[in-house]
């Protein structure tokens, strides 16, 4: 798996179009993203720290973006 192009702590949301990442997830808390097969938002509750999730999102919504979204280190994973 390589890592996605863009910062996922940065500033907005993440979006992809042509390869959906599953998600790693480096520190506990909560995130927001919208699934490869829909078109609304889900926030995804109390994930550990060093949690691999196997899903396929095509919208990642980071921390200075959306405050649901309250885990940090996250990695998409194409």
């Amino acid at each position: 798996a390589g890592v996605a192009a863009g910062d996922l702590e940065t500033a907005g949301q993440i979006e992809f179009t042509t390869k959906m990442p599953s998600l790693y997830v480096g520190g506990t808390g909560d995130v927001k993203l919208t699934l490869a097969s829909d078109s609304q938002p889900i926030v995804i509750k109390s994930i550990a720290a060093s949690t691999f999730l196997p899903i396929s999102a095509k919208r990642i919504y980071n921390l200075t973006s959306d405050t649901e979204t309250t885990a940090t280190e996250i990695i998409a994973l194409l």
